[in-house]
């Protein structure tokens, strides 16, 4: 997924004085135009067009300077907010992969070797297959569910398939209080887009896991598919897009 939300050049204000100015200037220009006796208007045609060329250069070049200008602030937020929230950053949006993988293939992702990249291949996968993967009758079915038992001589992995909502339920408390940490002590030095993304997925994540077990009620319940579904393909977008968001720094180390 490519980049996104990139910040504006210039501020909105410079941005209509900059306009303002051309259109003022252009103006003048062609009042003093209108306002000369024939005899000097012919010069004054031929000036302006070398004014007009001018004035849209130094627009041109200012854009430029601006957008280079843009990019390298953009550039040392963005490595600035890698260096604070690294290893953080990166539990808690693996954490959350896992969980959108777990949900939705009924089976736990597991810790790789290569997690990033076989977890963005994996949540590529399942949105190219969510109409599959996601039958009417999705919220029935059972999840498996991995947990470690300890005995007074070993220590064991066991097996259960549990009911959809209780995945649900335990996920998202599971989620929420990670969130919160991370939230409360990064949000200030976040770039805004990786904020918005990450406020994206934290709505998206606690709706899609919403079930009235979350009110103490053991009832049955149903979804719009269609509305499920494409809220599901949205957040394994945003996914994606936070998986490879810190990628030219983790590259380079």
């Amino acid at each position: 997924m490519g980049k996104r939300n990139i910040n504006k050049l210039i501020g909105k204000k410079e941005h209509i004085f900059i306009i303002t100015f051309t259109i003022i200037t252009i103006g003048i220009s062609f009042l003093i135009l209108y306002s000369l006796k024939e005899v000097n208007r012919g010069i004054i045609v031929s000036i302006i067009p070398g004014i007009m060329v001018e004035m849209l250069s130094i627009l041109i070049t200012y854009y430029f300077i601006a957008y280079l200008l843009s990019k390298s602030e953009e550039k040392k937020a963005k490595f600035k907010a890698y260096k604070l929230t690294r290893k953080r950053y990166k539990g808690l949006i693996l954490d959350i992969g896992r969980k959108y993988v777990h949900l939705i293939s009924r089976k736990p992702f597991g810790y790789k070797s290569n997690e990033c990249q076989e977890m963005k291949q994996k949540i590529e996968e399942i949105m190219n297959n969510l109409e599959q993967l996601v039958p009417p009758d999705f919220m029935n079915e059972k999840i498996e569910w991995h947990y470690i038992v300890q005995k007074p001589t070993e220590v064991s992995s066991e097996i259960e398939k549990i009911e959809h909502q209780l995945f649900c339920k335990i996920s998202k408390e599971e989620n929420q209080k990670i969130f919160e940490e991370f939230i409360s002590r990064y949000m200030g030095f976040l770039p805004d887009d990786l904020r918005e993304s990450l406020l994206t997925v934290e709505t998206l994540f606690q709706n899609t896991l919403a079930t009235p077990l979350d009110f103490g009620l053991k009832i049955g319940f149903e979804v719009d598919q269609k509305e499920y579904i494409r809220n599901l393909k949205t957040l394994g977008e945003e996914l994606i897009f936070l998986l490879e968001y810190f990628d030219e720094f983790e590259n380079n180390q």
